[in-house]
Order: structure tokens, then C-alpha cells, then sequence
């Protein structure tokens, strides 16, 4: 151990090699790997069998945020991995996520001090909080829940399956008059919004740790978390490509063939069983465009949609380039379909091709979370089939008014 200043406490002491995301998440990481092993994204010709670690807390402090760790692992972190099952909206939830985005801005390389500056009251009145000086948070945090796909419905891209489902990540985000701690784990995704916050737009995602609970039905409308988490897994996918090593990319596959667990048994397998399509480009697949003449049963109170090709997944749309989009900005989110007894993933949005034409889609995808006997939609799921069917709404009338008023000649 190395003495220093305990970023929490303020005192003089010696300061352990602290985890941002907790050392059980790895753990998990590595046993539901096939190799058992991980690899950084800044350093992925390197085997890593740990996650990030710096000297921050005394010991403490350390011990102060560990306990919260431990009930996140045993009351959310294990059922929900298991079961995807809604997950309690406790006092020790709410203490979890604030020391999670916490240390993430606390460690985070800050390149504009002015930036740092502007956020300096709001962590420390989380710093307050942790140590109970206060229990005023002002910035309360989110959590969006993702999921395994379906296997059996049409395939993720693999940087989009491994990111959503598996990937850690730390950021602090800003991103058009957002500003944001982001915290990523498994199927966990946590959200300081620090500046720049329209509740309106987030639907489902608050943790405020008075009981009950969050339920994975929700949504998350705000156009700027939706540009930034669709380009994450694509910034991952150039980053590991460019860096990695043909040696490296051998000993990957070398690990893969000689491997020692059974084929299809870890959650690894899961996803990349579920992602074996290549990476989806939009613009092969247009009905039409406004620049020539509409199918015949296509009409303008119909939704304006792409073809989709047996191996589109619904959330390789976001890998398109965000730039340029006019209308309704891409919505993505979580519903609940009574039919199949499943939750649904509902995407809506609008779109230049880059050729001068406009596209649109809209679609659903399965995900793999079962929920037992078919019952009655509790509040939230109502809520959120409300705020899908607003959207669509919102969607149909927008495609109308392009109809309407775009030429032949109109370049967007």
C-alpha cells in the first residue's frame, strides 16, 4: 500500500488499490468465459485477469463501499443475471450506483478542467452522501437493464451482443448539452446525468431507493444516450481491430478450439451464438425511396419500413450514423409482449441513406427472458406499451408530413 489522501474521507492514510466496478464482476466474467480469461480494450494484446484498479480509498472506506457490493451481488446482480427478473429499489441500490459513478468520475483522466469544475458540486454532495453527511443527492442515478437475445430471432452483430451483454466500461460522457458518469457491467448500465437531464425522456431507469422496484420494461427516449450507446460497441470493435495482433488473434483462436467447457455452456457462448450475422447496412435494404415512385401498397397510413433480411437484429439499426438524422431521433426500448409472454425490444426512427432519399423503420425483437405464466401487465409494462404506442404515433404522423411535402428533388 502506498499512503496518500482517501479521496472519500479526506484523511491521510494508507490507501488500498481500489476497484472502480467491483473484483465479482470479473470473477463472473472469467468463469462464464471459454478461457477464462479478459482482455482491455487499451491493451488487448495482453491477457488481463482483473479489471481497473488505482490507490483511492483508505481501508475504511474500502470496507464502506464493500458492503453495499455485497448486497448488489446477492439481491441484484446474481437474480437478475439468472432470471432477468425485476430488481429491488433499495436504499442500498441507490448507495451502490452513487459510489459506482462516483468513482468513476473521481478516477476519470479529466481533459477540460472547466468541465471538471462545472460537475465539482454534484460529486461532492455523492462524496457527502457515501460518508452519510447528507441524504440531499440532487443528481439521483439510472440504471438500464439489457438482456441476452433470443437465439432463435434474427442475429446481433457481435460487437453489439458482447457490449450490451457482457462488456465493462467507464466514461465520463459529454454529448451534445449532456454531460454524464457512465458505468457499464454485464447487463447492468449506470447513469449519472449530471447535465443537460430531461426526465421526460427517461421513462423506468430512476433509482431513488424507497423500496419497490425497477422493472426491465423501460425506456430511455433522450436522442443523446441513444447516439452515445450505439457508437460505444463500435468504437470497442475499431479499437480491439486496429491494436490487436495477428499473434494475438491466432492465440484467441487457438484458445477457442482447444477449450475445456462443453460447447454452448457459458454465457459467452450464449451471445455469440445469437450474433453470428455480419454488421447491417441499412441502405441495401430501402422499399423505397422519395425520389422514385412508392410500391403500390404502400400508402401513406402505413409505417414507412425497411426489408429485412433473415439475419437483421433489431439493435444492429444502431449502428447507423447518428450525424444528419432529421425528424424523430432513433427511440429504443424495452416493452412487454403479452402474446409471447416476452419482453420485446421496440425500435422507431427516420433517416437519410446518404444518397438524398429518406428511410424509416420500425421493428420489435424477442429478447430470451421467458416470464412464466402469461399474467396481467403490471403498471410499468402498461406504461411502457403507452409510451411505445405514443412513439409509433408520434412516428406515423412524421412519415405523413414527409410524404406530404418532400419532391422529387429534395435532397436531405
Amino acid at each position: 500500500m502506498s499512503q496518500g489522501i482517501c479521496r472519500l474521507c479526506g484523511r491521510l492514510e494508507d490507501l488500498r488499490n481500489s476497484h472502480v466496478i467491483p473484483s465479482f464482476v470479473f470473477k463472473w466474467m472469467k468463469e462464464t468465459s471459454v478461457t477464462g480469461f479478459m482482455r482491455s480494450g487499451k491493451e488487448p494484446n495482453l491477457r488481463s485477469q482483473d479489471g481497473f484498479k488505482t490507490p483511492l480509498l483508505c481501508e475504511s472506506c474500502e470496507q464502506r463501499l464493500s458492503l453495499r457490493e455485497r448486497w448488489f451481488k446477492l439481491h441484484v446482480f446474481e437474480p437478475y443475471i439468472q432470471s432477468g427478473t425485476p430488481i429491488p429499489d433499495e436504499e442500498e441500490l441507490l448507495f451502490f450506483a452513487i459510489s459506482l459513478l462516483w468513482r468513476a468520475a473521481e478516477t476519470w483522466d479529466w481533459q477540460d478542467q472547466e468541465e471538471r469544475a462545472s460537475v465539482e458540486g454534484v460529486l461532492e454532495n455523492w462524496r457527502r452522501y457515501l460518508l452519510d453527511e447528507t441524504s440531499l443527492l440532487g443528481v439521483y442515478p439510472h440504471v438500464f437493464l439489457t438482456d441476452l437475445p433470443n437465439p432463435e430471432e434474427p442475429k446481433h452483430s457481435m460487437w453489439e451482443a458482447l457490449y450490451v451483454a457482457r462488456a465493462t466500461d467507464i466514461a465520463i460522457v459529454p454529448w451534445d448539452g449532456l454531460l454524464m458518469a457512465y458505468v457499464k457491467f454485464a447487463r447492468f448500465v449506470f447513469i449519472g446525468p449530471i447535465i443537460g437531464y430531461e426526465p421526460e425522456l427517461w421513462k423506468g431507469t430512476l433509482i431513488q431507493g424507497t423500496g419497490g422496484q425497477i422493472n426491465p420494461a423501460q425506456g430511455i427516449r433522450d436522442p443523446r444516450f441513444g447516439s452515445f450507446f450505439v457508437n460505444r460497441p463500435i468504437q470497442a470493435q475499431k479499437l480491439f481491430q486496429s491494436d490487436m495482433s495477428e499473434r494475438q488473434a491466432r492465440r484467441i483462436d487457438k484458445a477457442y478450439d482447444n477449450r475445456k467447457k462443453p460447447p454452448g455452456s457459458t454465457d459467452l457462448d450464449k451471445v455469440t451464438q445469437a450474433s453470428e450475422a455480419q454488421p447491417f447496412d441499412p441502405t441495401g435494404y430501402a422499399l423505397s425511396t422519395l425520389s422514385s415512385s412508392l410500391p403500390s401498397d404502400f400508402g401513406v397510413k402505413e409505417d414507412f419500413t425497411i426489408a429485412v433480411p433473415p439475419d437483421y437484429c433489431p439493435v444492429a439499426m444502431r449502428q447507423i450514423e447518428m450525424d444528419g438524422w432529421h425528424g424523430p431521433q432513433m427511440v429504443f426500448q424495452t416493452g412487454f409482449s403479452p402474446e409471447k409472454n416476452q419482453r420485446v425490444l421496440l425500435v422507431y426512427g427516420i433517416a437519410p441513406d446518404g444518397k438524398g432519399h429518406l428511410f424509416g423503420f420500425s421493428f420489435q425483437g424477442l429478447f430470451d427472458s421467458p416470464i412464466g405464466e402469461p399474467q396481467p401487465l403490471t403498471a410499468g409494462e402498461a406504461e411502457s406499451q403507452a409510451i411505445a404506442t405514443e412513439q409509433h404515433q408520434l412516428f406515423q404522423e412524421w412519415i405523413d408530413c414527409a410524404l406530404t411535402h418532400l419532391s422529387d428533388d429534395c435532397s436531405l
